[in-house]
C-alpha cells in the first residue's frame, strides 16, 4: 500500500466510522462505512490538520454534510478530525474502545493495590531481618499469599462474573472479606453495571438515564480516580 494513502470519494455513505490502524509498521487512519464494509479514505499517521486537509480536498462539503454519524474511539485527535469534516455527524463512541479502556482503568487500580501490598510485604521482611526472625507471608483460606493473590485478579477481573470457575468465585470471597480490596471491588462493581447496560437492547433514549446514574455511581467514590478519568 503506498503510503501517500487513498480516498475513494464513491464509499461514501451517512453514517462511517474512524480508527487508525497498523500496516507493516506504519500507522494509517482509517475512514470507513461499515453499511457497505469498505473503506472511504486510508490516509498516513493520526494527525488531524493532514488528515483533514486531504479529505476535505477529495469529498465535497455538501457530501460531507450528509453524514449523520461517525463511530470513533476516545482519541481527542479523531473527535476533533470527525468535528472539522462531518459538522453534522453525530459522534458515537465504538464499544470496543470504550470497554477497553474501562478495563484498563480497572487494571491501573489493581496494579496500584498491587504496588501498595509489595512495598507493605518488603517492609514487614525487612523488620523480620532486623528481628532475626522468619518471615511468613500471610495466606488466606485458598492458600494465596497478598502478593500472589491480587496478581491472579489481573485474568479474573477481565471475565465477566457469570464465567468464573470455582476458584475464582471463591477467591472473590475472600476478595469480600477483606477491606483491602474495597477499591477493586467497587470498580469491578461499577464494570459489571456497565456492561448490563451496555449490553442491554434499549433505545438511545432509555439508556440515558441508566448513564446518568452509572456516571453518579462512579463519581460518589473518589479512591477510584481512574474510572473517574476514563
Amino acid at each position: 500500500m503506498a503510503k501517500t494513502g487513498f480516498v475513494r470519494v464513491e464509499n461514501m455513505g451517512t453514517k462511517l466510522s474512524i480508527d487508525e490502524i497498523n500496516i507493516g509498521g506504519d500507522v494509517y487512519t482509517i475512514l470507513g462505512n461499515p453499511e457497505k464494509n469498505v473503506i472511504v479514505a486510508c490516509i498516513p499517521g493520526t494527525k488531524a490538520a493532514p488528515i483533514v486537509a486531504v479529505i476535505s480536498k477529495e469529498i465535497s462539503y455538501t457530501q460531507r454534510l450528509a453524514v449523520t454519524e461517525v463511530t470513533l474511539d476516545m482519541s481527542s485527535s479523531m473527535d476533533w478530525i470527525i468535528t472539522e469534516l462531518f459538522p453534522q455527524a453525530k459522534k458515537t463512541l465504538d464499544r470496543f474502545h470504550v470497554t477497553k479502556n474501562v478495563l484498563e482503568d480497572i487494571q491501573c487500580i489493581r496494579m496500584r493495590e498491587k504496588t501498595r501490598i509489595k512495598e507493605e510485604e518488603l517492609s514487614i521482611e525487612e523488620q523480620c531481618k532486623i528481628e532475626r526472625k522468619r518471615y511468613i507471608p500471610k495466606r488466606y483460606t485458598n492458600d494465596e499469599t497478598r502478593l500472589t493473590f491480587i496478581t491472579k485478579l489481573r485474568y479474573q477481573l477481565f471475565e465477566r462474573r457469570k464465567d468464573w470457575s470455582d476458584y475464582q468465585k471463591a477467591r472473590w470471597n475472600i476478595l469480600q472479606q477483606h477491606t483491602e480490596y474495597d477499591e477493586i471491588r467497587v470498580s469491578y462493581e461499577v464494570l459489571e453495571n456497565f456492561y448490563e447496560i451496555y449490553g442491554s437492547e434499549i433505545s438511545r433514549e432509555q439508556a440515558k438515564p441508566l448513564w446518568e446514574e452509572w456516571f453518579k455511581q462512579v463519581s460518589k467514590y473518589d479512591s477510584i480516580k481512574e474510572l473517574q478519568n476514563s
